[in-house]
């Protein structure tokens, strides 16, 4: 899932420069405003290509940790801009992903069990004249030891693998 493992990088790299920052963390949330370029990212496999995008990921992070300065909580929010879906043999063949895909994540780092909530549209392309022809959103909360899903609501295109009418698309 893109949003899942765009989340899970973007959430990595600023915990680790809040942690490395050298700023006392205890108590008072630290925000870290991030903008990361991804590309060549795997959407789905079709026969003979696969759909990659390229996109800049923007936003921020806010963590909080307790008074001995371990991590309790965080949330992420982040938007998609410049969301490009493409033939990856033929790069020519593209479509622009979106509009609205924007996504918020709630890390419990001390629940029973420790929870990341995803909420939000991470995935989407919209047709102008035919509407919504690819779409991840709605609500996933993941157990962070095991990575299981205790809860998911929304159309799941992306993680279910639907991409029929996507592959069609950008074949030719």
């Amino acid at each position: 899932m893109k949003s899942i493992w765009s989340s899970a990088l973007a959430a990595l790299a600023a915990l680790v420069t809040c942690s490395l920052s050298g700023t006392a963390l205890a108590g008072k949330p630290e925000k870290v405003n991030f903008s990361v370029v991804d590309t060549g990212f795997l959407i789905t496999e079709c026969d003979g290509f696969d759909v990659l995008s390229d996109s800049t990921i923007e936003g921020f992070f806010l963590l909080k940790t307790d008074d001995d300065g371990n991590p309790v909580s965080a949330r992420q929010h982040q938007a998609f801009v410049d969301d490009v879906w493409y033939n990856s043999t033929n790069p020519e063949i593209s479509i622009n992903a979106g509009p609205g895909q924007v996504q918020n994540d709630g890390f419990d780092f001390i629940g029973d069990p420790p929870t990341w909530m995803v909420a939000g549209v991470s995935a989407k392309v919209t047709l102008p004249g035919y509407g919504v022809v690819f779409q991840e959103a709605g609500l996933v909360i993941f157990d962070l030891n095991t990575g299981e899903v205790l809860r998911k609501r929304g159309p799941s295109d992306l993680t279910e693998g639907n991409s029929e009418l996507l592959c069609s698309l950008l074949a030719s």
